[in-house]
């Protein structure tokens, strides 16, 4: 995601980004000039309001990151959305950046959804997932990009000296894991539990939980007399 930003965005480039969003984002964002426009997730099941989004996009809209399934609020964004999203993009000079780097931790019957399926978005995108998430080895930090040629192009040329190398003997044990993908099928399942185990324990609380679709966070709302406070629980 650095590499990606790194990539595109200059001095004055305006950047959107959908709030809340992890914390990279912007600090990076920022750190190549750029300028943070951001749009907040509507409560209570934090929706887009893409007609505000219309209402952003200008010539210097360099980027917009979103981040499917969202950390930290869990929400999934549809076939719908991304159509949406495509819609707003045509005719622009703006680029995409899709961190989908928990794709699969998506629940209760929900789909996976990645902009690559929507052609008028992959003509246009970086796609960051992460074998981290994927395969519960976060601190190995390996993942993969996917971009049209001429994107990856300009990418590897910041990435060479970004990265430079990654550590061999865990790209192969990737390799040889990944030749049986019965586990990726049956992550969402597995997450789904935890899930379930807290939302569970937490009934009887104070707490009102707000369903999540995934990735590995939970909402919860505690009212008291006084004010209104919200926290975010980790669901792993």
């Amino acid at each position: 995601m650095f590499t990606a930003i790194a990539t595109v965005v200059s001095q004055g480039d305006e950047v959107i980004i959908f709030e809340p969003a992890y914390d990279s984002y912007a600090p990076t964002i920022e750190l190549f000039g750029g300028k943070v426009v951001p749009v907040r997730l509507l409560a209570p099941d934090f929706q887009i309001d893409w007609d505000y989004v219309a209402t952003l996009i200008n010539e210097k809209t360099r980027l917009v990151i979103i981040n499917n399934p969202n950390n930290p609020t869990g929400k999934v964004l549809g076939k719908e959305d991304l159509n949406k999203l495509g819609v707003l993009l045509a005719g622009t000079n703006t680029l995409l950046l899709s961190d989908e780097v928990y794709e699969h931790l998506v629940f209760d019957g929900v789909s996976p959804q990645s902009v690559l399926s929507i052609p008028s978005l992959r003509e246009r995108s970086f796609v960051v997932a992460s074998f981290g998430k994927l395969l519960h080895t976060t601190g190995w930090k390996i993942g993969y990009c996917v971009a049209p040629v001429l994107l990856m192009r300009e990418f590897r040329k910041i990435h060479q000296f970004n990265v430079f190398s990654v550590n061999t003997p865990m790209q192969i044990a990737i390799a040889e894991y990944l030749r049986d993908i019965v586990y990726v099928e049956s992550l969402a399942g597995f997450f789904a539990k935890k899930r379930d185990l807290l939302k569970n324990g937490l009934a009887p609380s104070r707490f009102k939980i707000l369903l999540v679709k995934g990735p590995i966070f939970l909402i919860s709302i505690i009212v008291p007399l006084v004010r209104r406070r919200s926290l975010i629980l980790p669901a792993i």
